[in-house]
């Protein structure tokens, strides 16, 4: 394995012949190790090798795999929640009340929204 101090040796000494086998010897240990990890890592950054494009499904004629979301887990963990509870949502109507009166007007309003997003998710 070669050190910095090999390397930097080798580019004074001026040998084309000895850098360059030291510079190709350091990216293929580079390439072998940290850089296929890094490869990875990008290749899922840039949606070109996704978990979900490997995802094997019962009937794969209504799947489409071009979206990069793995669905099926969003909706099973929506409807089974965290830790088995199912995740709900609810107003605090005592965070509309004013001077102890409930603004009912408001509290509808947000009421009706939360169920609108409820049905849409």
């Amino acid at each position: 394995m070669q050190t910095t101090e090999d390397i930097l040796k080798a580019i004074e000494s001026d040998v084309e012949g000895i850098t360059s086998k030291m510079l190709g010897d350091l990216i293929t240990q580079f390439r072998s190790k940290e850089g296929k990890k890094r490869q990875k890592l990008w290749d899922r950054y840039t949606l070109e090798d996704v978990p979900i494009y490997h995802h094997e499904v019962a009937n794969f004629i209504k799947v489409n795999e071009k979206l990069a979301h793995d669905f099926y887990a969003d909706i099973v963990d929506t409807k089974t929640g965290y830790m088995g509870n199912e995740v709900t949502t609810t107003l605090n109507r005592e965070k509309y009340k004013t001077d102890g009166v409930l603004d009912e007007t408001e509290y509808q309003a947000d009421r009706e929204h939360l169920r609108d997003f409820q049905i849409k998710t």
